[in-house]
């Protein structure tokens, strides 16, 4: 969501809750060449601490790549975690989004 953007359909609560959400959407840099599966969980230590909502390999940077779904405390830029998943066990490190574009100028038209 972007910053001040408040004329959407729960943003009184959303407003309400700030400072105490129970999970925060962040990314995930996975090591190795394979995407992990929407669903898988992702652990820290023997805790589990959030799934995994999307995933892929980048064409681009041939990382593979993830938005996760992580409990507060771990959405830190550069936590350690790991994706244990039915095809994919691969330990990943928490990025903040965007992974490639920070100050998102791929998105400003020119022109």
């Amino acid at each position: 969501m972007s910053p001040g953007k408040s004329d959407f359909r729960g943003a009184d609560a959303h407003a309400r809750l700030k400072g105490r959400e129970r999970f925060k959407i962040f990314g995930l840099l996975l090591e190795g060449k394979v995407a992990a599966d929407m669903g898988d969980p992702v652990y820290s230590g023997v805790a589990r601490v959030g799934v995994v909502t999307c995933a892929m390999v980048s064409s681009l940077t041939g990382k593979s790549m993830a938005i996760a779904r992580l409990d507060v405390p771990v959405a830190v830029h550069g936590t350690r975690l790991e994706i244990r998943g039915k095809n994919v066990k691969a330990a990943a490190t928490a990025h903040t989004l965007p992974f490639d574009d920070p100050e998102k100028k791929k998105r400003t038209a020119v022109g």
